[in-house]
Parts: C-alpha cells; structure tokens; sequence
C-alpha cells in the first residue's frame, strides 16, 4: 500500500513539474505575443500620424 503511494506521488510531482513547465512556455508565449502586437500598434499608429501631417 505504501509502495503505490510513493510511486503515484512520484508519478504525480513529475506530471506537476511537465505541467508547469508547460505552463510557463505558455506565459512566455503570450508575453512575447502581446509585446508584438503593441509593437505592431505603435508602429501603424506612427504611420497614421506621419500620412496626417
């Protein structure tokens, strides 16, 4: 009984450690999307007022 509950905790902190360094990956993706995109913006937005004046 003891056995299967080290090998499940085992099996558990290394599912728990894929999951959060998937999750991470993740959280970098979206940072690194956002940091595109409000970069995208700005620029177009420079182009804008460039056209205006």
């Amino acid at each position: 009984m003891v056995e299967i509950q080290l090998l499940t905790k085992k099996k558990g902190s290394r599912w728990n450690s894929y999951y959060s360094e998937e999750k991470t990956e993740r959280e970098t993706k979206r940072c690194f999307f956002l940091v595109m995109a409000s970069l995208l913006w700005f620029t177009v937005n420079e182009k804008k007022k460039q056209t205006l004046i």
